[in-house]
């Protein structure tokens, strides 16, 4: 760490600790990724931190009532699978998969609870600095009647959550798999997505190897033509997690703003 990057960590710090609306029970380390998300630009850092702890209070179809054994958390859990882990060039992997044919369980409502959960149990248990974050989304069962269980403004919550509040580097999004509504589904999304988010969106029709140009075989799951554990390897290793960390991710003082206003 440069000797300016510890001076600007130790003014962010500070001025972390002095606002009186923040939650009291943070770990440094979440600090220290705030300031690393926005590549240690301080005044970024610091609209970063107000605004995760800010939707927090706002947006309660995100992060209210979000036990992880309650009906909403247990039925997103039968129809999503998740991955997440390091990969090589010192980047961070995320993937998502809707694992119901049908969409007869789907809630997406549910699905977004259950992923801010396992983003939040990320903060908590990751200790590496990662370069760079890849999401990927594996949509082979997204189909029409998905777009009748949408929800608009939980969505828009969700993608300015991602984009303004999360405190991550992300910068490829891919979508495998990718069905013909996905272009509709997509056109939606497009209306509340920024523009430079979009631009590092890429779309990868079934069967084919162009996400390999992009991630190599070694980090991939076997599901997804890659080397790696399964899927459901991978979820299961998630949801242990999130159920080891229960008592903290339903613990507001780690999480909610005292003050709406800030």
């Amino acid at each position: 760490m440069t000797e300016k990057v510890e001076e600007q960590l130790s003014m962010f710090k500070e001025w972390f600790r002095k606002q009186p609306h923040f939650p009291k029970k943070i770990d440094d380390i979440l600090i220290v990724r705030f300031l690393h998300s926005c590549y240690y630009d301080v005044e970024n850092a610091k609209k970063t931190a107000n605004k995760f702890f800010e939707m927090r209070a706002t947006c309660p179809d995100l992060f209210a009532n979000r036990d992880p054994t309650g009906p909403d958390i247990q039925n997103a859990i039968q129809f999503s699978k998740m991955a997440q882990y390091s990969i090589a060039g010192n980047k961070f992997l995320w993937i998502w998969q809707i694992d119901d044919p049908g969409l007869q369980r789907y809630n997406a409502t549910h699905e977004a609870k259950l992923s801010a959960l396992a983003t939040d149990c990320w903060l908590l248990v990751e200790q590496n600095l990662e370069e760079s974050d890849i999401v990927l989304v594996d949509a082979k069962h997204m189909s029409f009647r998905i777009l009748m269980k949408l929800n608009l403004s939980l969505s828009k919550a969700q993608v300015k959550y991602y984009e303004e509040a999360m405190p991550f580097r992300m910068n490829q999004i891919h979508f495998v798999n990718c069905p013909p509504i996905l272009s509709r589904i997509f056109s939606i999304y497009k209306t509340f997505v920024k523009p430079e988010v979009t631009e590092r969106i890429c779309f990868h029709l079934p069967n084919s190897e162009t996400l390999f140009e992009y991630i190599n075989k070694d980090d991939l799951p076997k599901d997804l033509g890659g080397n790696r554990e399964s899927m459901e390897y991978f979820t299961k290793l998630a949801i242990e997690r999130i159920m080891d960390k229960r008592e903290i991710l339903l613990d507001d003082s780690y999480w909610i703003s005292c003050d709406k206003n800030k």
